[in-house]
């Protein structure tokens, strides 16, 4: 508890203080009292600043990666010839299906990326409605799309190749972020009491890929003999802190910590969190994965 009270107001400092007051939406004071906020503020420069490393990473992705890739299977059963004398005898094996490029998964995972912040730059009434109804569902969107595909490379990465396996990492992820929105929604009245049930939920789905990444992880160097290579460890670092990152700010919006209870404070972290976590896991890959 003494750790992540310290880790709390560690990360409530870092996003107000004047190192980084360019990133506010509003003027925060933690001991001052929190208003409604009647005209919501635009987080333009995160906004673009997401939309610029979107962008400069597929780029960067395309011309630095080589071509590793994934192959993908799906399991079956077949008749073991040798063993089938008396009666058939049923052996599981596996069919390939496609190859998948993981250069090419990273370019689309970024574009993706960009898609909603170049909506809201443009559809800046939209966007301001979403502030003032304390509900944002086309980031939410995003965010499962784009950390189920991101989890989802990660698994491949770690030698999770089944096709269905795969899909379900990546669903749980989408249907994660659909509780997120979900607790937003129950949250949406600051004068309300907190209600934890969407958010309790979402940390046991978001939690569940990770039991398949990490069934691999202790199977592959146990009984495999063999590590893998340093940017698998290092992905696992970053998307693992991303979606803590995620779930710590989602937490003390449910709970009305302090400045979190304006909803601009949510949006702009969130904005910092996806702009970090996707740019770290683009780096870690290109570098990892470097012609």
């Amino acid at each position: 508890m003494i750790g992540f009270n310290c880790f709390n107001q560690l990360f409530t400092f870092s996003l107000t203080s004047p190192s980084v007051s360019f990133l506010r939406a509003a003027p925060l004071s933690l001991g001052s009292p929190i208003r409604a906020v009647k005209s919501p503020k635009l987080p333009q420069r995160l906004t673009q600043a997401h939309v610029f490393v979107s962008v400069a990473g597929a780029i960067a992705a395309v011309v630095l990666m080589a071509t590793a890739s994934v192959q993908i299977f799906t399991g079956l059963v077949v008749p073991d010839e040798l063993a089938s004398k008396s009666g058939t005898v049923f052996v599981p094996a596996i069919h390939h299906l496609y190859d998948l490029e993981v250069r090419w998964v990273l370019v689309v995972i970024l574009l993706v990326s960009a898609i909603v912040p170049v909506v809201n730059l443009y559809k800046v009434k939209r966007y301001k409605q979403a502030l003032k109804t304390r509900s944002n569902p086309l980031r939410w969107a995003s965010t499962g799309i784009v950390s189920g595909a991101m989890l989802g490379v990660v698994a491949g990465l770690s030698g999770v190749q089944d096709f269905m396996t795969l899909k379900l990492v990546g669903g749980l992820i989408v249907v994660t972020a659909a509780l997120g929105w979900l607790s937003e929604r129950q949250n949406a009245d600051p004068k309300a009491k907190p209600d934890y049930s969407a958010y309790g939920i979402s940390l046991f789905t978001g939690a569940l890929p990770w039991l398949i990444i990490l069934a691999f992880a202790f199977g592959t160097p146990l009984w495999g003999m063999i590590r893998y290579p340093w940017y698998v460890y290092a992905l696992y670092a970053s998307v693992f802190i991303t979606s803590a990152l995620y779930a710590f700010n989602g937490y003390n919006y449910v709970r009305r910590f302090r400045n979190w209870t304006n909803y601009e404070v949510l949006e702009r972290n969130y904005l910092i969190i996806d702009i970090v976590g996707r740019l770290s896991f683009a780096i870690i890959l290109i570098v990892g994965l470097s012609k």
